[in-house]
């Protein structure tokens, strides 16, 4: 036997210290993968809590850990529960990653059995980038669906989400007019800002309005058309001659500056949850109360194009 053989790497020390130092830093390497997603999967469940600060504490957590929660979210997509898919295509938008897997895996429940779960995930590709014409199409589609949703949260973000889309949301004129009978005030003056923002393709639909027996369509149309251009004086006088003293003093006053209401810029919030609302601009109102209003500018118009503001402030 050679006794100046060299030993064996499988016996050598030295060898041995670096597999057993490389095994510890790779169980390290899991347990830390471990905890984090486990950390996000906490962070997705807490963006449909009924507790405001939990949802931006949940929200500030995401955005620092970064491109790392796009896998977790994703796969989240694919949870039984519609508030856990909701809370997932939500933290996608809100994220603004331009991430491949995640707008595939978005596009993939635009079909959702869940009108709300579909409104989300619709508001979410329109946050992450322009869409294409039938992706809008079928956005539109959804939210028009959604404005006659039970929960009150998913009719208001169907009328936010609308709105941020313009003049492309023009199809969905009938429904936000009927919108602005909603029993809920707050999608009232959702559903009055949205026809607001659509503009000129609104106006005959708010004319009309002008006269409807409803004392809250009037004054909320009269609301709308007030901002929408100084073209629309004619419309606004004939509103003047009418003797309800309601409808009056919104159609004064809508080109006025009066007290502001916050917003969520973001998106509507899982069923059941209250919507964050950051600061705006102060901004007309229908009752001289403090309207919803958007935020942020869109990138794509959206709001998307579409329908969120990219990087919403929260």
């Amino acid at each position: 036997m050679d006794n100046h053989a060299k030993p064996s790497v499988f016996t050598s020390p030295k060898i041995v210290r670096f597999c057993f130092s490389a095994m510890l830093l790779l169980m390290g390497t899991t347990a830390t993968q471990a905890t984090a997603t486990a950390e996000v999967i906490t962070k997705i469940q807490e963006l449909g809590s009924d507790n405001r600060q939990h949802r931006l504490a949940a929200v500030k957590v995401l955005k620092q850990m970064g491109s790392t929660v796009v896998p977790v979210l994703v796969e989240a997509l694919e949870d039984p529960d519609p508030a856990i898919r909701r809370s997932a295509a939500y933290g996608l938008g809100v994220m603004g990653l331009q991430d491949s897997h995640a707008i595939a895996a978005l596009l993939s429940h635009l079909k959702d059995p869940d009108p709300a779960v579909r409104m989300d995930v619709a508001v979410a590709l329109q946050q992450l980038g322009p869409a294409s014409d039938q992706i809008q199409k079928t956005a539109i589609a959804d939210f028009i669906e959604a404005l006659n949703h039970e929960d009150k949260a998913v009719r208001e973000g169907a009328t936010f989400a609308l709105g941020t889309l313009g003049k492309e949301a023009a199809p969905a004129v009938p429904q936000l007019i009927a919108a602005l009978k909603d029993s809920d005030e707050e999608v009232r003056i959702s559903a009055a800002i949205a026809l607001r923002r659509i503009g000129s393709p609104a106006v005959p639909a708010l004319t009309k309005a002008l006269t409807d027996a409803d004392m809250q369509v009037r004054t909320k149309a009269a609301f709308a058309l007030g901002k929408i251009e100084s073209a629309l004086i004619p419309a606004m006088t004939a509103a003047l001659e009418n003797s309800d003293r309601q409808l009056h003093q919104n159609v004064a006053k809508s080109p006025e500056k009066t007290t502001n209401r916050r917003v969520e810029a973001n998106r509507p919030f899982p069923v059941g949850s209250q919507p964050i609302r950051p600061n705006t601009s102060p901004s007309p109102s229908p009752r001289g109360s403090q309207p919803i209003r958007p935020n942020s500018s869109l990138r794509r118009s959206p709001g998307g194009g579409s329908a969120y503001p990219p990087n919403q402030q929260i």
